[in-house]
Formats: C-alpha cells, sequence, structure tokens
C-alpha cells in the first residue's frame, strides 16, 4: 500500500517545480498587458503512465486577448505553448546573459575608454618630458660647441629645403601625370561619343527605314548602357 502510494505520488509530482510560479514569471517577464500566459492543459494526462511526460504539467500557452487579437476567445487549439523549462532557457535566461553580456561589453568599453584617456595624459607627460631634456640638450651642446652646434642647424635647415623642394617637384609631377590622364580620358569618351553618334544615326534610320514593317523595331538588344545611351540621343534628337 505504501508502495503503491509513493508510486502515485512520483507520477503525480511536477517535475518542473511550482508551475504557478513559472506561468507567474513569464509574464512578470513579458510584461505585457495584451498578452495572457497561463498552465497548458494536454487533452491525455501522460504524467500518470510515463514520468518523462510529466513535464507537460508545467507546460504553458501564451495567448493575445481578444482587443489585440480578436477571434482568440473562440479557439479552442492550436494554441503557442512551451514547457516552462524550455521558455525559461530560451527566453527568460537567454534575455538574462545578453543582458548580463551587454553589461560586461559596457564595463569593458569603459575601462577602454578609460585606459584611451590614461594613455593620452601619459604620453602628452613624457612628451613633454622629452621635450624640455632636448632643449636643456641642445642649449648645452650651443654652450660647449658652438660652431659644431651652427653647421647642425645649417644642415638641418638645407635638409628641410631640399626635402620641400623634393615635394613640391613631386606634386607637380603627380599633378602633370593627372592632368594628362585626364585629358587622355576626355579624347578617349570623345572619340567613343562621336562613334556612337554614327552608330546612332545608322541604327535610327534603319529602324525609320523600317518603320511601316515593324514600327516597335529596337536595335540595341544585347547592351543595356548602349541602349540607354541610345535612347537619350534619340530624346535628343526628338
Amino acid at each position: 500500500m505504501k508502495l503503491s502510494a509513493s508510486l502515485f505520488a512520483l507520477a503525480s509530482a511536477d517535475i518542473c517545480g511550482q508551475c504557478e510560479d513559472h506561468v507567474a514569471a513569464v509574464n512578470e517577464w513579458h510584461n505585457q498587458d495584451n498578452i495572457v500566459c497561463s498552465r497548458y492543459t494536454h487533452p491525455r494526462d501522460y504524467a500518470q503512465f510515463n514520468s518523462r511526460a510529466a513535464c507537460k504539467e508545467c507546460k504553458i500557452k501564451c495567448v493575445p486577448t481578444e482587443d489585440a487579437c480578436p477571434g482568440t476567445d473562440d479557439l479552442e487549439a492550436g494554441f503557442w505553448n512551451k514547457t516552462a523549462m524550455k521558455i525559461r532557457e530560451q527566453y527568460i535566461e537567454r534575455a538574462a546573459q545578453m543582458q548580463a553580456e551587454k553589461e560586461k561589453e559596457k564595463a569593458e568599453a569603459r575601462l577602454a575608454r578609460n585606459l584611451t584617456k590614461e594613455m593620452a595624459k601619459y604620453e602628452k607627460i613624457k612628451n613633454k618630458v622629452e621635450e624640455k631634456q632636448a632643449k636643456e640638450d641642445n642649449k648645452a651642446w650651443k654652450k660647449a660647441d658652438w660652431e659644431a652646434w651652427r653647421q647642425n642647424k645649417r644642415d638641418e635647415a638645407n635638409a628641410r629645403r631640399a626635402a620641400a623642394k623634393q615635394a613640391k617637384k613631386e606634386a607637380k609631377a603627380a599633378a602633370k601625370a593627372a592632368k594628362e590622364e585626364a585629358k587622355r580620358k576626355r579624347l578617349e569618351k570623345r572619340a567613343l561619343a562621336d562613334e556612337n553618334k554614327v552608330l546612332f544615326a545608322f541604327y535610327a534610320d534603319l529602324e525609320e527605314h523600317y518603320d511601316p514593317l515593324c514600327p516597335d523595331m529596337f536595335l540595341i538588344k544585347d547592351n543595356k548602357k548602349l541602349a540607354r545611351q541610345y535612347s537619350d540621343w534619340l530624346m535628343l534628337q526628338a
């Protein structure tokens, strides 16, 4: 007697946990008045025969309200439904995980921004120290060996002038090359346009000649770009 009672208790146990708590958690999670989630009742109760099917004891259905979706009150089947465990895994826990990852990304981005700012401050201080040291070294060199210091200044000035002259020369050559290339393309385009004008005139003459036989003839069929140019040319001629 005790054994059969234990088996009955085991068979009727809700292996998904407290179903009403699950339903409340789902409704609290979606937080929409026009969606109602409740416990789904299977037409046949398998739980008393199969412990694996006992999870159906906590299957949850979610249905839009009549105001949101007229006709739902008359539904007898076809409800959206999943077990509480799946809803928690696929939606609630996943949403929490995504939120946690988002917060982590924000924290990492904030840390990266702070690090960038601190590195910028460090580089600024470092540059100031190096600049100050360079000035002191330059001043000491000038005092110790003025002739060498002066010659170095001349060499640096000459190097700057030579570099500027070379850069100007290269820029001038690049501008000249770009101008020549633009001219070549312009002449090529002009030659193509002239050639197309003759070709278009030939097409137009043929189409006009055969208009009584085939008024819808359009000779350019396999080249969309050329056909578009031909259509524009015809409009200009008209």
